[in-house]
C-alpha cells in the first residue's frame, strides 16, 4: 500500500495578509497510509494543532515506501525553507517565497522526492526531459525577442550591433594567427637550437680526429727525419698525410653546409618573427584606443582559467562566486546545466567552490557541468 504525502496550510495563513506578515507560507507536510489526508485530519492530534483556521489540503502525492521524514531531512537544508526547532509540531515549515497558492512549496516537495528519493534512472530521465523542455521554450523566447527586436528598433542600432559582432569575430581570429606565430616560431627557436647543438658536437668530434691525424702525421716525420727514410717509411708518410688534408677538407665541407642550412633557419626564423611584431604593435594600437574591453578579456580570462573561488550567492542554474588573484578580487557568474538546489553554506557549511573539467563542485556531492560564464 502506498504512502501518501500530503501538504496542508490553514485557510487564514494562505491569505494576502498573513503571507506578508509571516514573510511566506506555513504549511505541514505529513504522511497518511491507507487513509485520505482529510481522514488523517480529523484525527485527535492535529485537531491539537494551530493550523491557522480550518485545514486546506493544498496537494498530495502517492510516494510508494517514501515517508514525510525522508522528506523533512532535506527541507530542514533547503535554502528557500525555513523551521523552528523548538516548535512541537515537527510537521510544520515556512515556505518563503510561496505566494500561499501552494504553489512554491509544492514544487520544492517535487524537487526533492525526484532528485534525492527515487533510482537515479528516474531523476536522470525525468532531468533530461525537464532539460529539453526548457530548452526549447528559452530557444522559442530567444526568437521572439529577436523578432521583437527588430521589428521595434532602429536600423541604426542594428547596424550598430552586427558591427560590435563583426569586430568580435575579427579580434577573435587574429588572436587565433597570433597563437599560431607564436607556436611556429616556438617551433623554429627549437628546431634551430637542436641543429645547432648537433653542428657544434660534430665540429668537436671532427676537431679531435684532425688532432689526433696531425699528431701521427708529426709523429711519423720525426721517424723518417732521424733516417728511417726507407721506402715503405715514405709510402707510409704520404699515405697518412694525404688521409689527413682529405680529411680537413671533407671537414670544412661539413662546415660550410651547417652554415648554409643554419643561415636558412635564421632567415625563417627573422621572418616570422618580423610578421609577429608587426601583429603586436597593431594589437598595442587597437588596446590604447580600448583599454576597457581588453581589462573586460582579462577579467573573464581569470573566470575561465580558475580552479576554485569562494561562494557568494546563486539563482536557479547561475551561481556566482569569487577569484582572488593576491589583493584582487574577480566576480565570476556560471551557468551550468541543471537547477542548483542547495546552498553550500547551509548544505555543508562550506563556500568553497572547485572548478574543474568543465564542471562545479562543492560539498563533495554536487556537480554541475558549466554551459557559460561571464566577468560581473
Amino acid at each position: 500500500m502506498s504512502n501518501i504525502i500530503y501538504l496542508v496550510a490553514g485557510s487564514r495563513s494562505t491569505g494576502a495578509g498573513a503571507i506578508v506578515d509571516n514573510g511566506g507560507l506555513y504549511a505541514n507536510v505529513g504522511m497518511t497510509s491507507g487513509r485520505s489526508p482529510y481522514e488523517r485530519l480529523s484525527d485527535p492530534d492535529y485537531r491539537k494543532k494551530q493550523l491557522g483556521g480550518s485545514p486546506v489540503v493544498l496537494a498530495e502525492w502517492h510516494v510508494g515506501s517514501i515517508t514525510d521524514h525522508n522528506i523533512h531531512k532535506y527541507l530542514k537544508m533547503h535554502q528557500d525553507v525555513k523551521w523552528d526547532r523548538l516548535n512541537a509540531n515537527t510537521e510544520e515549515y515556512l515556505f518563503v517565497n510561496d505566494t500561499g497558492n501552494g504553489e512554491e512549496a509544492k514544487r520544492i516537495i517535487e524537487d526533492i522526492i525526484i532528485s534525492h528519493l527515487v533510482p537515479t534512472f528516474v531523476t536522470e530521465k525525468y532531468l533530461d526531459t525537464k532539460l529539453a523542455y526548457e530548452d526549447a521554450l528559452a530557444e522559442a523566447e530567444s526568437e521572439r525577442t529577436k523578432r521583437q527586436d527588430i521589428e521595434n528598433s532602429d536600423p541604426q542600432l542594428i547596424l550598430k550591433a552586427a558591427i560590435a559582432d563583426l569586430q568580435k569575430k575579427d579580434e577573435d581570429r587574429q588572436a587565433d594567427h597570433i597563437k599560431i606565430v607564436d607556436e611556429n616560431i616556438n617551433a623554429l627557436i627549437e628546431e634551430y637550437s637542436e641543429k645547432t647543438e648537433l653542428h657544434q658536437k660534430e665540429m668537436r668530434n671532427k676537431t679531435r680526429l684532425a688532432n689526433r691525424r696531425a699528431t701521427l702525421a708529426v709523429t711519423l716525420s720525426i721517424v723518417c727525419f732521424f733516417g728511417l727514410f726507407t721506402d715503405t717509411a715514405n709510402t707510409y708518410l704520404d699515405h697518412n698525410l694525404s688521409t689527413y688534408i682529405d680529411n680537413f677538407k671533407t671537414s670544412e665541407i661539413d662546415v660550410v653546409k651547417h652554415k648554409a642550412e643554419l643561415t636558412k633557419l635564421q632567415r625563417q626564423y627573422n621572418s616570422v618573427k618580423y610578421e609577429l611584431d608587426a601583429y603586436k604593435q597593431r594589437e598595442v594600437k587597437t588596446a590604447a584606443n580600448a583599454p576597457t574591453q581588453d581589462t573586460q578579456k582579462d577579467h573573464r580570462k581569470i573566470c575561465m582559467m580558475a580552479s576554485n573561488c569562494t561562494y557568494d550567492n546563486h539563482n536557479d542554474n547561475k551561481l556566482t562566486c569569487s577569484v582572488y588573484k593576491g589583493a584582487d578580487r574577480y566576480s565570476c557568474t556560471y551557468t551550468v546545466e541543471g537547477r542548483i538546489r542547495w546552498d553550500p553554506m547551509n548544505f555543508c557549511g562550506e563556500n568553497k567552490i572547485y572548478l574543474t573539467n568543465g564542471k562545479l563542485h562543492f560539498c563533495n556531492e554536487f556537480s554541475y557541468k558549466i554551459a557559460e560564464f561571464k566577468a560581473n
